[in-house]
């Protein structure tokens, strides 16, 4: 059985080819939301559940797991680093499919301002006076504990989710600069949010062009408002595929030389 961890745009494309080849598949997400998309559109086993090393070897024996592939988010880091080592314990195939990076490089001359953590990302922000952020809302208990006036400093971009709400809420941000839609966005609806609430400063994940990136380095270069992006983890992944393609054509000749499946 192949084991994809899920929950991205991605994963949605490769289950599209895997459960068209037959293949035998479980699902893992960590999200309600996650969990329904996928099974709206594939009749495939999905779990929803957080999961540490232990917990992963134990889903590996249990459903009897050949191959890993690996399709998490780019900054899931520590979901991640646990698939590998679980991997590697169990004697099983792990495969990492990461969506391109955005070559910033494209945007010369635009106000990015290039940064490789939350935190750094935070104390950037304090020159600014309102920060349209579009990173989640994990991280956003750091940014309304680093900048003062968060209530009405911080715009937060989020999923409609209500547990999600229920917290971005309780860390005083006000609502009316909460946005609860589901992304990505094109340029002009990014430019459009970007004016509206007057902000002075966005900051995103480097998602990747699938992940919305490039349109809101050009809807706020639009507005010659200036960008922080914070870089991805760097992983050393025993096989990396930025290609669904390629790694496809890697899982197809795995099955053929070691003939199992």
């Amino acid at each position: 059985m192949i084991w994809i961890i899920g929950g991205t745009r991605d994963s949605y494309q490769l289950l599209e080819v895997l459960v068209k080849e037959q293949e035998q598949l479980i699902v893992t997400v960590t999200t309600n939301y996650g969990k329904k998309l996928i099974k709206a559109k594939f009749e495939v086993p999905v779990l929803q559940k957080k999961l540490n090393k232990a917990a992963m070897l134990t889903l590996i024996n249990k459903y009897k797991i050949r191959e890993i592939i690996d399709l998490s988010h780019p900054f899931a880091a520590q979901v991640s680093q646990n698939a590998i080592a679980a991997a590697k314990k169990a004697g099983i195939i792990y495969l990492r499919y990461q969506r391109p990076k955005l070559d910033l490089a494209n945007f010369a001359g635009e106000n990015i301002i290039q940064v490789n953590s939350y935190q750094k990302a935070a104390e950037k922000a304090r020159q600014f006076k309102k920060i349209f952020l579009t990173i989640g809302s994990h991280y956003l208990p750091l940014f309304a504990e680093q900048l003062k006036e968060q209530e009405q400093r911080l715009i937060a971009r989020v999923l409609p989710d209500p547990v999600y709400l229920a917290e971005i809420i309780g860390l005083g941000i006000s609502r009316k600069n909460i946005i609860a839609v589901q992304g990505p966005f094109s340029r002009e609806f990014n430019r459009v949010m970007f004016q509206e609430y007057e902000a002075d400063v966005v900051i995103s994940k480097a998602s990747g062009k699938i992940g919305g990136l490039q349109s809101k380095l050009e809807a706020a270069a639009d507005l010659k408002l200036p960008v922080i992006v914070i870089q991805r983890p760097e992983l050393p992944y025993p096989k990396l595929f930025n290609k669904l393609t390629e790694l496809l054509a890697y899982h197809k000749q795995l099955k053929i030389s070691r003939n199992y499946f």
